[in-house]
């Protein structure tokens, strides 16, 4: 596998590279959620914006309702598409808007998976692998 040879475990690190990486970790992580932060107040309000007359006339005559927003301008577009078109990927999202996404489950068939953790394990499991590969060896 190429760039394995170039990879340290953490538990041969010294605890001063340790202490790098986590920082370094750290920081890159609170600018990430800075950044979506940021992100995530724009389109809000972007989205609480005042919906322009000429799309207000328009979807208060086809779907029937009060718009005020670009959020309910864009809610009451995905029904009038729901309703009028059938679309059923429009359905889907004003679904998963008012109830709630479906909760995917995922479940292994193997169930017999171990999880190392300490170097004393690790040596365990290392000990094991040699003793198959010499059974299989010979």
């Amino acid at each position: 596998m190429a760039g394995k040879d170039n990879l340290i475990p953490t538990n041969k690190r010294t605890k001063e590279e340790l202490r790098v990486i986590t920082r370094n970790g750290g920081i890159a992580s609170g600018e990430a959620r800075r950044k979506k932060k940021t992100i995530k107040e724009a389109i809000k309000a972007m989205l609480e914006a005042d919906c322009p007359e000429h799309l207000k006339k328009k979807l208060e005559g086809a779907v029937g309702a009060d718009v005020t927003s670009i959020l309910e301008a864009i809610t009451a577009r995905q029904i009038e598409k729901a309703i009028k078109k059938g679309d059923t990927a429009s359905f889907n999202s004003l679904l998963d808007r008012a109830e709630g996404k479906p909760v995917q489950r995922n479940e292994t068939e193997n169930k017999d998976v171990a999880v190392f953790t300490s170097d004393e394990d690790e040596q365990i499991l290392n000990e094991y692998g040699k003793a198959i590969q010499s059974d299989t060896e010979e």
